[in-house]
């Protein structure tokens, strides 16, 4: 209930927590999942480097 104006509050307004706090790690499939990212990112790039360069090399 809130306090009016001029009024005090009266007992204990303290809170007591219990329990912990949540967990809020990465899982161990996460950081595969970003590292197979990665990989492909890089693969793709690779590919497309080579496809470039073979493609200058014809028409030159």
């Amino acid at each position: 209930m809130p306090i009016a104006a001029g009024q005090e509050p009266t007992g204990d307004n303290t809170t007591r927590l219990t329990g912990g706090l949540a967990e809020t790690g990465s899982s161990s499939l996460t950081s595969t999942l970003a590292v197979g990212g990665g990989i492909a990112v890089l693969a793709g790039g690779g590919v497309l480097f080579a496809m470039k360069r073979r493609k200058n090399s014809l028409v030159g």
